[in-house]
C-alpha cells in the first residue's frame, strides 16, 4: 500500500526589530512581505537595540550629531531609490520602550496579526508622517483598528510594566544569538544588522550600496560599486 506524503511544513522565520533604528524602518518595509512571499511563516519579535550585543546600552541615544546626521541621510537616500517614503520625527534618537511594550500588549490581548498591524501603522506613523514618537496619541492612532478599548490603551502606556515586557522579550533575542536589530532568524540561520539582513532582499541590498549595480545597457556600463565607507549601522556594536 502507498501512503500519501507529508506535506512540509512552511519555513518559520522571526524578524526583530526596534522603531527607534531607520535602518530596521527600511528592513520592515521590504523583508516581512518577502518572506511571507516566499512561503514562509512569519513572527514579529519587538526588542530593544540597546540591550542586544556586547555593548549593551550603546544604542541609538549614543550617537553623535554628526552621525546622527549620517544615518538619516544615508536612509533617506535608500528610501528614494527604493520609492519609499521616509520622513524622520524631530527628536531623532530617541527611546522607542514604550512602542515596543504597546506591541508586546496588543500580542498578548489580540494576537500576533493584531500586533503587526499596530507595528506596521507605527512605522508609518514615525518614520513615514514624522510623528512624535513620544505623544501618547501618535500611539493611539497607530492602535486605532485594534479591538481594544482606547481607556484600556491608555492605561496600558501608563504602566511600568512595558518596559519589563520589552526586557523579557529582548532577553529571549539574545539568548537566541540576536546582537543588532534589525534581524532575522530563519530555522537554518540567523541573520543580525542591517547588511546580514539586506542580503534577503536584492532591491535593498542594491539600494544601499551592499552590491553592484547590475549594468545599465547592452554596452556593459557599469553600475555603482559596494561603498566600503558604509558602516552597518546597528547602532548596538
Amino acid at each position: 500500500m502507498t501512503l500519501p506524503r507529508r506535506a512540509t511544513a512552511p519555513e518559520h522565520a522571526t524578524f526583530f526589530f526596534d522603531f527607534g533604528d531607520p535602518y530596521a524602518f527600511l528592513a520592515a518595509r521590504r523583508v516581512p512581505r518577502l518572506l511571507e512571499s516566499r512561503g514562509m511563516t512569519l513572527s514579529l519579535a519587538p526588542v530593544d537595540g540597546g540591550r542586544l550585543g556586547a555593548r549593551e546600552g550603546s544604542g541609538a541615544q549614543g550617537l553623535t550629531a554628526g552621525v546622527r546626521g549620517y544615518v538619516l541621510d544615508d536612509v533617506a537616500r535608500i528610501a528614494t531609490r527604493l520609492g519609499l517614503p521616509f520622513r524622520p520625527p524631530a527628536t531623532f534618537p530617541f527611546d522607542a520602550v514604550r512602542l515596543l511594550g504597546l506591541c508586546l500588549f496588543v500580542r498578548e490581548r489580540s494576537g500576533q496579526e493584531a500586533m503587526a498591524a499596530v507595528a506596521d501603522a507605527l512605522w508609518h506613523e514615525i518614520w513615514e508622517l514624522g510623528s512624535d514618537p513620544a505623544d501618547d496619541e501618535t500611539l493611539l492612532r497607530a492602535a486605532g483598528d485594534v479591538a481594544i478599548p482606547e481607556a484600556t490603551l491608555r492605561a496600558a502606556l501608563g504602566d511600568a510594566g512595558l518596559d519589563e515586557r520589552v526586557a523579557r522579550e529582548t532577553a529571549r533575542a539574545r539568548k537566541r544569538g540576536v546582537a543588532a536589530v534589525p534581524a532575522v532568524a530563519l530555522e537554518s540561520r540567523l541573520l543580525s544588522g542591517f547588511e546580514a539582513v539586506a542580503s534577503l532582499d536584492p532591491d535593498l541590498a542594491r539600494a544601499a550600496g551592499l552590491v553592484a549595480e547590475a549594468p545599465r545597457d547592452a554596452g556593459g556600463a557599469g553600475g555603482t560599486p559596494p561603498r566600503d565607507d558604509m558602516p552597518d549601522w546597528t547602532f548596538t556594536g
